[in-house]
């Protein structure tokens, strides 16, 4: 993940675990290199957010996906970055 380290993507990660969060999307400005986290909410759609993300103009990437309502440690502990591409797929091929 570049310059992050794992205590900075947990800190990202748990961070955002409130009542009504459902995902974190660990983004990437390219223009500024920074990392920053984008939080979803349970009334938000994922798909529309990244697909946002993803059409916007801005230099930034989504990086990382994390899902709350799965075990946190388990996702730390995976390869995060494949589970990227098939939300994107999805989100400009239907759901």
């Amino acid at each position: 993940m570049g310059y992050m380290t794992k205590d900075m993507v947990e800190e990202i990660v748990y961070d955002g675990i409130v009542e009504d969060c459902s995902h974190v999307l660990i983004c990437f400005n390219h223009y500024d290199h920074e990392y920053f986290p984008i939080y979803i909410y349970d009334d938000e759609n994922i798909y529309d957010e990244i697909k946002q993300i993803t059409e916007s103009d801005d230099w930034i990437s989504i990086e990382e996906i994390y899902n709350y309502s799965l075990d946190l440690a388990s996702q730390l502990a995976e390869d995060r970055a494949h589970h990227i591409e098939p939300l994107k797929e999805r989100c400009f091929h239907g759901r």
